[in-house]
């Protein structure tokens, strides 16, 4: 689960290079695009210029959709199916007769739906999906495909065999073979991809990729201005070489797009060039190992995030995203009380520091400090206006007070800047509910789960 869903348990209890998909021709919006991270652009019709788009497009039949390199998108079609689409996939999506069919050719598409029966029938240039479940993963690569099922059943099929899965187990498929079923070892390597990381950037890190040079001091603006993606996108690789900080800086925009690969092989490379962790400057040792507790506790792996975060505060205690990671580690062992002591070391620190009175926001609000939250999070908003986290915490706080249209509107600001996390929507969801708008409601709270 999402670290940040963790916090507002409270709160849900107390207020009650591009991947593309193609829709066939319909004089009605069949679909729409309900995230958008990097860059992501649509073709009318299939035909004709790109244009870019933004969170909220919607898309007719024929339209085809397209992420850039270190892009995501999730889309929604009328008939409650979510597509989370990963960088480098394309897709194409018929709908002969009555029953729709999706046609993966590239890349990576998780999808996810509440409603089963809907499921439409799902084709790779290799194998052919009959659906019955809620949860899969599929997969297409040069010569390669494959099926994983995470929740549910299918029915794999093609001209050389059928196999059935159950929850909890794959089909993969080469050129001119039936389908072979295996065991998924590790689920959340199927969509460790699309899953939502904590910024873990230094302040540091920040002043020294300011200082090597003006593609650097370029991204450090634009990832201070909310536009992550433009960073990231500013930074070359000879600058990447030259400090081990500006390298983990890359890798901590890379988790925030969930391109967990990325950086890995920059945490790698560092490992390869510096030799042992022990041996690094204390800053860098105690980002990277920041940045390793948050990536294993996203993934579930609490214990390895414990060893990661003890390391991290023995690098250098007094580490920002230290102290940051430190609390959603003592926080996954529902130790709230742990996890402020962390933030507020932080603040003692750098009293002025977003993430941190964000941080503190969150975790006040989920021990009842609802007043002190709401503080805090306004504190956040006036150091950073594009933090979606305090937007949020704005926006929870409102509901707690019964001030229900105030709420939905700091989430829907918070949605535009928000990226692949998906607490904003399920503030947004509990406003519309409160609302009396159960429908709309709803379908928020499903975009939440869809996120997380």
């Amino acid at each position: 689960m999402h670290l940040l869903l963790r916090t507002i348990k409270s709160i849900v209890i107390a207020v009650g290079c591009s991947s593309s998909i193609v829709l066939t021709a319909y004089a009605e919006p069949i679909a729409k695009l309900y995230s958008g991270e990097g860059i992501v652009e649509v073709q009318t019709s299939g035909i004709g210029e790109w244009r870019a788009v933004s969170a909220g497009a919607a898309l007719s039949g024929g339209d085809v959709v397209q992420t850039k390199d270190d892009s995501r998108a999730a889309i929604l079609f009328n008939d409650g199916i979510l597509v989370r689409l990963n960088e480098n996939a394309l897709i194409e999506v018929e709908t002969p007769g009555q029953t729709q069919e999706v046609s993966v050719k590239r890349g990576l598409g998780f999808f996810f739906s509440r409603k089963p029966k809907r499921f439409p029938r799902v084709t790779t240039p290799l194998v052919s999906a009959a659906v019955r479940g809620t949860e899969f993963v599929v997969r297409v690569a040069d010569g390669s495909s494959s099926i994983e099922v995470l929740d549910g059943a299918v029915e794999a099929s093609n001209t050389h065999g059928v196999v059935r899965l159950k929850s909890g187990e794959a089909a993969d498929v080469v050129t001119g073979a039936a389908p072979t079923k295996r065991v998924i070892v590790d689920a959340a390597d199927s969509v460790q991809w699309a899953l939502y990381y904590p910024a873990i950037i230094s302040a540091e890190a920040l002043e020294r990729v300011s200082a090597a040079g003006p593609s650097a001091q370029r991204s450090v603006a634009l990832y201070r201005a909310g536009k992550s993606h433009a960073a990231l996108q500013e930074i070359a690789a000879s600058v990447l070489a030259s400090d081990p900080l500006l390298a983990l800086y890359a890798a901590g925009l890379y988790l925030e797009f969930g391109q967990l690969n990325s950086a890995r092989e920059l945490h790698s490379s560092l490992e390869q060039r510096l030799g042992s962790v022990e041996q690094w400057d204390s800053s860098s040792a105690a980002l990277y190992f920041a940045q390793r507790a948050v990536i294993a506790l996203t993934r579930g792996e609490r214990r390895l995030a414990e060893e990661h975060i003890q390391r991290a505060l023995e690098a250098d205690r007094k580490s920002l995203p230290t102290l940051l990671a430190a609390s959603y580690v003592a926080q996954a062992k529902l130790d709230l009380e742990g996890a402020l002591t962390f933030v507020r070391e932080g603040i003692s620190l750098a009293s002025r520091d977003p993430r941190l009175l964000a941080r503190a926001a969150s975790l006040e609000l989920s021990l009842g400090n609802h007043e002190y939250a709401d503080q805090l999070a306004q504190a956040a908003l006036v150091e950073s206006p594009h933090n979606f986290e305090a937007m949020s915490l704005a926006g929870f706080t409102a509901l707690i007070r019964y001030r229900a249209e105030e709420a939905e509107q700091h989430f829907r600001s918070a949605l535009t800047h928000s990226g692949g996390s998906g607490l904003p929507f399920l503030g947004l969801g509990l406003s519309l509910i409160r609302q009396g708008r159960l429908t709309q409601g709803r379908l928020e709270l499903q975009k939440a789960v869809g996120m997380d």
